[in-house]
């Protein structure tokens, strides 16, 4: 199941970025600034900034609102298609899960090379009280 998590985690990263490519698009189309962009979101610069590059994830609220804004259509900015066009040779092939999987475990087995600790000695009060004279 990791593998899928991992895998799944890779397509969000696509999918963020290929978003803020298109609402980066759509924005210079309409000669907008990213504070004006913002403006429309009611909220500052740097958060448009951020959706752009791809290190924010846009709301669906936020990406509806930023295409009325552009005058585009919500379907302009769908991702899921084009990034599973992207990775449809990739993503579900058997021979690559397998793959994985081998790796994984391999090194799970390095992991588990037993480590050469020593022992602590307990202390006990009575192994070790002085003898008093």
């Amino acid at each position: 199941m990791q593998w899928l998590v991992k895998l799944s985690k890779k397509k969000a990263k696509a999918q963020n970025k290929l978003l803020g490519e298109l609402l980066t698009v759509a924005r210079q189309e309409k000669k907008m600034t990213q504070t004006k962009a913002a403006a429309h979101l009611v909220r500052d610069q740097t958060f448009i900034a951020r959706i752009e590059s791809g290190s924010q994830q846009a709301t669906f609220v936020e990406v509806e609102l930023l295409a009325q804004a552009y005058g585009k259509q919500l379907s302009d900015f769908q991702t899921i298609p084009q990034i599973e066009l992207r990775d449809r040779n990739f993503t579900m092939r058997p021979d690559w899960v397998a793959d994985y999987t081998e790796e994984l475990l391999r090194k799970q087995k390095r992991r588990r090379k037993p480590s050469r600790q020593r022992k602590r000695k307990r202390n006990h009060p009575k192994q070790h009280q002085r003898k008093r004279h």
